[in-house]
């Protein structure tokens, strides 16, 4: 059952969870005392042990694998069994927001996290389209109109879901803001002049915001923005990397100098509106 259980991830122990409820009271009753033994055992692996534990029940003893099933998973399936849609009692898990069987929204859950939201792995280098497609689904199973008729407590729920996707969507989106709420993570948020800078960056930074002062020429600021792109793009490799090797204080210094080219590029594109500057992107 091991190997059934990693083929077939949750649905397998939703299922179970579902066969569960549909056996007779007799046969529940026995589940739960193999239930409630294997959980006793829940860090105990070794099958002999287990054996021993039932000695004087035979219908036990010969299920004895199935027993060792349980003492690894059954705390998951007890979990997961207590998560059920409020309108139809369905099996959700705490990532659906919206129920598979009824399509009722589910209340907003202050466990998740952003990358949970869109069931994406907590990585710095994630793919923004595929980001995009998952949030407009999202956003279109909460949409008011396909739940206007709902009841009130629905209604609600569906503004609290919505308003979360769109606010972790907006986070995950932009590759600064998405490192930040990386940080934040691992509890290691970043704040404002925490972190002492050499002084030959803080003076190169500065050099830069002068000449952008001075600048009113379209080649000169290309050239700047050139530069700036470049160095931005060596950033971006850097906390990627730094996060990929859990080097979270080398993450935290790379974020804070982005975020300095990234105030330089934004005050780039506002001289390219002034001066009628296009760029590609």
């Amino acid at each position: 059952m091991n190997t059934a259980f990693k083929r077939w991830g949750s649905n397998f122990v939703v299922t179970k969870v579902q066969q569960f409820w549909k056996r007779s009271f007799q046969e529940r009753k026995v589940l739960k005392y193999t239930k409630c033994h294997a959980i006793y055992s829940a860090y105990d692996y070794d099958v002999a042990n287990i054996r021993n534990a039932f000695a004087d029940h035979k219908y036990l003893q010969s299920h004895v694998y199935t027993i060792y099933f349980c003492s690894r998973q059954a705390v998951r399936l007890l979990s997961i069994s207590k998560n059920r849609c409020w309108n139809c009692n369905a099996v959700v898990t705490e990532r659906d927001l919206v129920c598979m069987s009824c399509g009722s929204v589910q209340e907003p859950r202050q466990t998740l996290n952003y990358f949970e939201i869109f069931k994406e792995t907590p990585h710095f280098e994630i793919d923004t389209r595929n980001l995009t497609v998952k949030f407009r689904r999202l956003q279109n199973l909460l949409h008011p109109d396909k739940i206007a008729s709902r009841p009130e407590k629905e209604r609600a729920y569906s503004a609290e879901q919505s308003a979360l996707v769109n606010k972790a969507y907006q986070t995950l989106l932009r590759p600064i803001d998405r490192g930040l709420y990386l940080l934040e993570l691992h509890s290691k948020p970043l704040s404002e002049d925490e972190i002492q800078l050499p002084s030959d960056f803080l003076a190169n930074i500065m050099e830069v915001n002068e000449l952008l002062d001075e600048c009113n020429s379209a080649d000169i600021l290309e050239s700047i923005r050139h530069v700036n792109d470049a160095k931005i793009q060596i950033l971006f490799s850097d906390v990627s990397l730094a996060f990929k090797e859990k080097n979270i204080d080398k993450a935290r210094e790379s974020l804070c100098k982005l975020k300095y080219y990234i105030n330089i590029d934004e005050k780039i594109r506002e001289l390219e509106e002034e001066l009628g500057v296009s760029r590609d992107d």
